[in-house]
């Protein structure tokens, strides 16, 4: 291919009367507007998608950050609060029934004048409780955890 610097024509005669060029075979680039214009479109829809998505990140954080930071310092599950009242309604049955019994073993004992009758039954009602005060404990300690983890 011939590229031309410099053409000087005859305008009467139209013999060319000065030609500066020199042959070349390489890489040609088209400057056309159309596919410019259109380059330009498609790089300001990009920037205005890239200001979208950064607008709904942007809201997106502003709503998970908060929750997740409350998450954080005030983990989910059962508060020591209701721990302590489900503990304190649980157990108070079980005490309850236990110290009614000792009650009535030592009317029983005092009209019987035999205190050593219901020691064993006592000693059982004692264990009793205290293992159903156990798995009290655990079943709401366990139920705590299952909250925690949903």
């Amino acid at each position: 291919m011939k590229i031309t610097r410099k053409l000087v024509i005859d305008i009467e005669t139209g013999k060319e009367l000065y030609r500066d060029s020199f042959d070349y075979e390489g890489p040609v680039e088209l400057c056309i507007r159309a596919a410019e214009a259109q380059a330009n479109a498609l790089e300001n829809t990009a920037n205005q998608n890239a200001a979208q998505y950064g607008s709904n990140a942007a809201s997106i954080g502003a709503n998970l950050t908060p929750f997740y930071t409350l998450q954080m310092t005030n983990p989910q599950g059962i508060s020591q609060r209701d721990i302590g009242a489900q503990l304190t309604s649980s157990l108070a049955g079980t005490g309850g029934a236990t110290s009614g019994l000792t009650g009535a073993a030592g009317k029983m004992s005092a009209d019987t004048r035999n205190p050593m009758g219901f020691s064993g039954a006592l000693d059982a009602a004692a264990q009793q409780r205290d293992k159903g005060a156990a798995q009290t404990g655990a079943k709401i300690a366990a139920s705590n955890a299952d909250t925690k983890l949903t």
